[in-house]
């Protein structure tokens, strides 16, 4: 497994939410999974969640196992300072921030559907160049036919925009 398959895992809520609960007990209620971060930092700024009775904002770090918080040396660095939340496959480790505090751990494993496990390691085993190409015949042709009008409207829709863009910033001159 791949820590971006659990980025998925956690901005899709590809788990069951019903009666979460932290590793210490504590009721958990996902408001918002925040945005991926695609700097450097914890994976998701701006989260929302609620802990107890206790409502967070701050940051979602994401790892398989709860030890790579140290791995990767985050207990030392102040960008993990606001850490609300620490999701993660396997909880093999109590983890704590810079400023020794207890971080709230949120265990994916028992949570994630076996069928999405299955399908995700189905795809990562597959070395084709797309995934579902032997399984492109088993759609209708009506809807194959739709999607691909609405793949062509789609991208003539952005083109069309990009070059409206462009115009406005010319004052409309084609030259």
């Amino acid at each position: 497994m791949r820590e971006d398959f659990l980025h998925y895992i956690w901005m899709y809520q590809k788990f069951n939410k019903r009666s979460l609960t932290t590793v210490n007990g504590e009721v958990l209620e996902v408001l918002s999974v925040g945005d991926l971060n695609t700097n450097s930092g914890p994976d998701f700024l701006n989260s929302k969640i609620i802990i107890g009775n206790q409502k967070w904002f701050g940051r979602v770090e994401i790892h398989l196992k709860a030890s790579d918080w140290f791995k990767h040396k985050h207990q030392d660095d102040v960008n993990y300072n606001n850490v609300i939340l620490h999701v993660v496959w396997e909880n093999d480790i109590i983890v704590y921030d810079v400023n020794n505090n207890k971080l709230e751990t949120l265990v994916l494993k028992d949570l994630v559907d076996l069928n999405l496990l299955k399908n995700y390691r189905i795809l990562i085993k597959n070395k084709t160049w797309i995934n579902c190409e032997n399984e492109i015949n088993t759609i209708d042709e009506f809807t194959l036919s739709f999607w691909k009008q609405k793949l062509l409207l789609n991208r003539l829709s952005r083109k069309v925009n990009e070059l409206n863009s462009k115009l406005l910033k010319l004052d409309n001159n084609w030259e």
